[in-house]
Parts: structure tokens; C-alpha cells; sequence
């Protein structure tokens, strides 16, 4: 991994209330909503995978073999995150002829070269050019490491407050509130104990670059961070400040972007495990629907309670007998149906129907 490469996949360019990263452009903060729905599950497959890494990577001599083995484990990495943030932002198929350079018998000599190398002169005496395979080979190692960790550190560090952010109001005022109680000093992250938070970046600056939906150059801010912790603390701060912020969705329970004070409550996505295919939003309606059907106050029920009521009480009287009343009642029933499923009729001759007069008429009784 070339210092290009390295910076490519750790820089984010912001211009308006955009985020560019790997040439994409989305909302400020879509990156780090996106992040946050990496499971449980799939940080606990992680973590043997970096157990592993970072026992080759803190060896003082590894053997050829054991740097060879880390190859399955930076495959296994990249299929499991595949197609979440970052990784899902990248060229897989270029990504993994970048693996296969890597492991090569002239790269992985030149890394034990380089290796030998620093153990006796330190890093000051190490020949970059010399050593670029051997480089490039550490940088991948180190990186892969470094992204499983980032992703632990970002999820467990920021899902509690953004838990919070699920409840609390869609305007920046509200945001700016909340995030002054969990971060009250700034500069200074890490005074609950989280000191991942204190992870500097590298720099911030300003340049001219195009932009993929404009055609147009434009200058943009750019993050070039440290980790992936950061990288992803950086964007969801900035989506913050311009107002977006991420939101649980009831139906799949995914994290997804709000981009304005609308209180949008469900995704757009595909609902996990539902065999039509919908999506939440329209599970959402459907459930709605279903939730005003039932409603007291719903004036289709209104109506249905208020004939059945003069049925019974004609009953009491003992001006209807308990047959043509079961009629009635059946009729009526067949009617509210109608009306729930039929918004005209509903709106129409639904509620002029809906008389004890009116269905005796109709069942001629």
C-alpha cells in the first residue's frame, strides 16, 4: 500500500454539506451512520482475524510462512466487510490485485530484509526505494489491523450517543445540546475515559478538486486522518453541524441519515426477512393503516359503533327481535369492511347506510 493509497482511503473532502470519499459523493455524515451498523456478530469474526494480525505484526523476525499466512486473513477481512463502510465505498476487484502484488517471494523477501534492517540501524537508516515493496507490504498489514480496530473503537465509543441522538429532536439546536453533554470540553475527548477521542488528524486543508455529480472543480476541505476511528468520529461531527444525523429505523433496526429536521422515523431500505420485498417505509404505512383501522376514534368505527348501539337499544325495547337484529348487525359489518377498503364509499353513502332505517331497507325486512 503506497502512501497515495493510504491517504486516499483515510482523506475525506467536505464542500457544502457533502462528503467525498473514494470518489463518491454522499451527505456529510453518511459514512459514519453507515459504519455503526456493523454487527456485534461481525466484529466478533474480526477479532481473530486481528489477534492474528498483530501477533505476526509485533514479531520481532517472522518467518516467510507466517507472513504468507496473513493473506487469507486480510481475504477473510475484506469479505466480511465487503459491503460496509469503507469497504464498500472501494474497487474490491482492484483491491485485491493490490493484495496479490503484495504477496509476492520479491516482496515478502524485501519485508524480511527491511525487517533485519530496522532491527539494526533503526528507521533512520532505512532506504525507502530499496525497501517499497517491503513498505508496502507493512503498510497493508498495519492498515488492516488498523481498520478492524478503528471499527471496534468507533461503534462501541459513539452508539451511545447515538442512541440518544435516535430520540432527541432533528433540528442543529437539538443536536448541539446533546453533543455539548457527552463532549463538554473540547479538545479534550478523552475525560470520560475514552481515549480513542483524542486521536488527532492529521492535518486539515484546503484544495481545488473536481467534483463526480458537477463536472466542475470546486474547493473542498480535506481530513486526512490517522485511523479509521477518527476518520469516522471527523464525519460524523461535520454531518452533525450541518444538520444530518443518524436515525434507528423501527422496522429492520438499521442506522440510517436524516438530512433535515423532518422527523422521519423509517429507512428506505429493503426490510430484513421480508418475503415480499418491501421496503420499511412501506411495511411502516401498511402497519399504520392497519393501526387506524383499529383506532376508536376512527369515524368508519364511529359510525359502525353508533348503529350497532341503536340496534341493541331497539333490542332493550323490545322492538326488534334477536334474528332480524343479527341480520342488521351482519350487514352493518359488511358495510364497515367496505368502507375501510374503499375510501370513495367511505367519503360517499357509507355513513347514510349506516342507519337502523336504512338496512332494514336493504334487507327488506
Amino acid at each position: 500500500m503506497t502512501n497515495y493509497e493510504k491517504q486516499t482511503l483515510l482523506a475525506l473532502d467536505y464542500w457544502q454539506d457533502k462528503v467525498i470519499y473514494m470518489g463518491n459523493v454522499l451527505p456529510a455524515g453518511a459514512v459514519a451512520c453507515a459504519a455503526l451498523n456493523v454487527s456485534h456478530e461481525t466484529l466478533s469474526a474480526l477479532g481473530p482475524i486481528f489477534n492474528k494480525l498483530e501477533t505476526v505484526n509485533s514479531k520481532a523476525h517472522p518467518t516467510a510462512e507466517e507472513w504468507l499466512s496473513t493473506k487469507n486473513l486480510v481475504m477473510q477481512e475484506m469479505e466480511l466487510l465487503k459491503d460496509m463502510p469503507p469497504y464498500c465505498y472501494l474497487d474490491l476487484k482492484k483491491c485485491r490485485s493490490q493484495i496479490d502484488d503484495c504477496y509476492t517471494q520479491e516482496s515478502i523477501s524485501n519485508m524480511m530484509e527491511l525487517s533485519n534492517m530496522l532491527a539494526s540501524t533503526g528507521p533512520l537508516g532505512v532506504n525507502a526505494e530499496r525497501y517499497s515493496k517491503g513498505l508496502r507490504f507493512a503498510n497493508l498489514l498495519l492498515f488492516s489491523a488498523m481498520l478492524i480496530q478503528g471499527l471496534k473503537q468507533y461503534r462501541e465509543g459513539m452508539l451511545p450517543f447515538a442512541e440518544e441522538l435516535d430520540h432527541c429532536g432533528r433540528k442543529p439546536e437539538d443536536y448541539a445540546a446533546l453533543f455539548d453533554k457527552h463532549f463538554p470540553v473540547m479538545g479534550a475527548y478523552d475525560v470520560n475515559g475514552t481515549q480513542w477521542m483524542g486521536i488527532k488528524n492529521i492535518s486539515v486543508q484546503h484544495i481545488a478538486v473536481d467534483i463526480p455529480e458537477e463536472g466542475t472543480k470546486q474547493i473542498v476541505m480535506r481530513m486526512l486522518c490517522v485511523s479509521f476511528a477518527g476518520m469516522l468520529r471527523q464525519d460524523l461531527f461535520e454531518g452533525l453541524r450541518v444538520g444530518h444525523a443518524p436515525k434507528k429505523c423501527p422496522i429492520c433496526g438499521r442506522w440510517f441519515l436524516t438530512t433535515n429536521a423532518k422527523q422521519t422515523k423509517y429507512c428506505g431500505g429493503i426490510a430484513s426477512n421480508d418475503p415480499l420485498g418491501r421496503t420499511c417505509r412501506l411495511i411502516a404505512n401498511k402497519q399504520g393503516r392497519a393501526a387506524r383501522e383499529k383506532a376508536e376514534d376512527n369515524p368508519i368505527n364511529t359510525i359502525s359503533r353508533r348503529v350497532i348501539a341503536n340496534i341493541d337499544q331497539q333490542i332493550h325495547r323490545g322492538k326488534m327481535n334477536y334474528d332480524v337484529a343479527d341480520k342488521l348487525k351482519r350487514l352493518a359489518r359488511e358495510k364497515r369492511l367496505q368502507a375501510l377498503n374503499n375510501c370513495a364509499y367511505a367519503q360517499g353513502s357509507y355513513e347514510s347506510e349506516m342507519t337502523v332505517d336504512a338496512l332494514m331497507t336493504e334487507a327488506c325486512l
